[in-house]
């Protein structure tokens, strides 16, 4: 395993509960309601957190996206997902393939507001996602 010295703040409680595993990695996560069908919290003092906080990197997945942007299912993660963009140097969206064929409500950003898209999808799929300027769209499979 890789020795990092890392802080990394997360509203998902199977992320931190694996991080808090490594004793190089520092784990915060913001208060708030914890959202049991996707072990994650979120809601207003979530936000107040998150919003007092800079942050290096941003790795974060969504619901769904299309050439439009990336989006979620609720709006308090869609929310708190505006937030730490707008804190970020660098941003990351992680796509499963599955995701590209999914719908969901909210939009989070368009697209070019992440330096790059990381996904498993194939070249076909992604295909549309390739047309938006300054935006590298990573697939490994």
């Amino acid at each position: 395993m890789i020795k990092i010295k890392a802080t990394v703040v997360t509203n998902g409680i199977t992320v931190a509960m694996e991080l808090a595993k490594r004793e190089d990695v520092t784990v915060l996560m913001p208060g708030g309601n914890l959202l049991s069908n996707i072990n994650s919290l979120s809601g207003s003092l979530a936000l107040r957190y998150l919003n007092d906080m800079r942050f290096n990197l941003m790795l974060c997945s969504c619901t769904a996206i299309n050439e439009y942007g990336a989006y979620e299912s609720s709006i308090d993660q869609c929310e708190l997902k505006r937030i730490v963009l707008r804190h970020s140097t660098n941003k990351v969206l992680l796509v499963d393939k599955n995701k590209i064929t999914n719908e969901a409500t909210f939009r989070t950003a368009e697209l070019t507001e992440y330096n790059a898209i990381f996904t498993n999808a194939d070249d076909k799929t992604v295909e549309p996602l390739r047309k938006i300027r300054n935006v590298e769209i990573i697939n490994k499979r």
